[in-house]
């Protein structure tokens, strides 16, 4: 009964933690993420501070898709983003970049993406429904702790969409081939599948 106690405050302190940042959130997501999501925003202002932009308010020009991954370990000692831009020619661009905590964010490398590897990405995430929700989680009603936090957004001429994931403990068979090849493509390393760095 006490761990179960426990259990349900350490629950309510987390929520009410992951609800706070809404309030002071640096505007990177649409207020609905923070609404619904409570592990949205961990590094919501340390995206702001290395210069990517809110992907809600309107799709940049010059392209057509902006795709991106922000992966955040379960303690939040770092974060590592992806930005996947794709432009009217059918190539695209490839951002990587991140902080530990205690250090300034940075970008660590960019590329450039084919046609080839742009419709790649494009059919895995629509067989993925990785863009189902409008804003949601794949999670449903499970809660996960200390478990790395996937959050994906994508941006084009139908809108802005948003999902989150605890990628460290949930794997659906559905989303991780999409999951895997943007890893693949930005070079981030994995452990055992369940640590993206």
């Amino acid at each position: 009964m006490k761990a179960a106690i426990h259990f349900i405050i350490g629950v309510m302190t987390f929520s009410c933690a992951g609800k706070s940042l809404a309030a002071g959130s640096c505007g990177t997501y649409p207020k609905a993420v923070y609404e619904k999501t409570i592990s949205a925003g961990w590094s919501d202002c340390d995206l702001k501070k290395i210069g990517e932009q809110p992907l809600w308010e309107k799709l940049p020009s010059g392209h057509t898709t902006i795709l991106r991954f922000v992966f955040t370990e379960g303690h939040g000692s770092f974060f590592r983003f992806v930005t996947i831009s794709e432009h009217p020619d059918g190539t695209g661009q490839l951002k990587v970049g991140g902080g530990d905590r205690g250090k300034r964010a940075r970008i660590f490398r960019r590329s450039t993406l084919s046609s080839d590897q742009i419709s790649t990405l494009n059919s895995l995430g629509s067989q993925s429904d990785a863009w189902k929700f409008d804003v949601g989680s794949w999670d449903g009603d499970e809660i996960y702790m200390h478990c790395q936090f996937l959050e994906m957004e994508k941006a084009d001429a139908e809108g802005y969409r948003y999902s989150s994931i605890n990628i460290g403990c949930n794997h659906p068979g559905k989303l991780m081939p999409f999951v895997n090849e943007v890893v693949r493509l930005s070079g981030l390393k994995s452990e055992n599948g369940r640590l993206f760095y």
